[in-house]
């Protein structure tokens, strides 16, 4: 949370993998990944999957 000074209200931050396809190479090594990398296995693709879920989970209201 940013303090109440900067915009006058609570205001809660999120910190996002960067959404470069180059990003997969070090993302496919973070641990939040290696953690649910059996959900992917089956994927053609399993770190942009992943990344597409993670930013759907960040901007769920």
């Amino acid at each position: 949370m940013l303090d109440n000074e900067v915009f006058g209200r609570k205001v809660k931050l999120k910190i996002l993998y960067s959404p470069s396809g180059s990003s997969n190479v070090g993302l496919s090594k973070c641990r939040l990944y290696l953690d649910n990398k059996s959900k992917y296995e089956n994927s053609s693709r399993p770190v942009y999957e992943f990344k597409v879920d993670y930013y759907r989970q960040a901007f769920e209201v």
